[in-house]
């Protein structure tokens, strides 16, 4: 039974670090410039090059992807680019399903 789990844990992490990389894979051949999409066409050379390198694109993409897996290992989802609050994803989560599980129950009375 328990050479069962462990073979089916394994099997988990495999597709999901598959997913992980097939996702982050896809990613790439995007058109566009993230960092002009993220900053905006106003941006200065110098924001440019701070923002390359807080999000490691200045980093080959295997370096990218250890970095990334390591970040999701920690919980650490990554940064809110399309609202540019910088925050991390990952650790609001547990509070926004509870105000969620709040308004849920009051919506019921």
């Amino acid at each position: 039974m328990a050479l069962y789990a462990s073979r089916r844990v394994g099997q988990a992490l495999v597709i999901v670090l598959c997913a992980m990389a097939v996702l982050f894979g896809m990613i790439h051949p995007v058109p566009g410039d993230p960092i002009t999409i993220a900053l905006g066409p106003r941006a200065t050379e110098a924001m440019r090059q701070a923002y390359l390198a807080r999000m490691r694109l200045d980093q080959p993409v295997y370096l990218q992807f250890l970095a990334f897996a390591g970040g999701v290992l920690r919980g650490d989802l990554g940064a809110d680019v399309l609202n540019r609050q910088g925050r991390p994803r990952g650790p609001d989560q547990p509070a926004r399903r509870r105000q969620l599980l709040v308004a849920r129950q009051r919506g019921r009375r």
